[in-house]
């Protein structure tokens, strides 16, 4: 499942084909309602922060890598709970 916006990328056949083709549903977002996609923008947020406080400890602060972001992800999913206990997730749990 996927939150989209109203771009003309998600209205396009081929997108529709893909999702079709991989058992994916959109869930299209209200028009001018961009706290509908609350989650999404807290992840990228969390993703954001974790890349640049990695650049930062590496004296890199506006130069950031991919190194930083693949490590930014890998921490983010290691920080997910169920509510009950943190757990590891497998590396793929979370993909751009």
């Amino acid at each position: 499942m996927g939150v989209g916006v109203h771009g003309p990328a998600f209205a396009a056949q081929a997108t529709g084909d893909y999702l079709d083709r991989i058992g994916a549903v959109l869930l299209r977002s209200p028009p001018y309602c961009p706290s509908y996609n609350g989650a999404c923008e807290a992840g990228n947020g969390t993703i954001k922060r974790l890349t640049h406080d990695l650049a930062v400890r590496h004296d890199r602060p506006h130069s950031w890598t991919l190194d930083d972001l693949e490590a930014a992800r890998l921490l983010a999913n290691r920080r997910i709970t169920d509510r009950r206990q943190i757990r590891e997730l497998p590396p793929v749990w979370w993909t751009p």
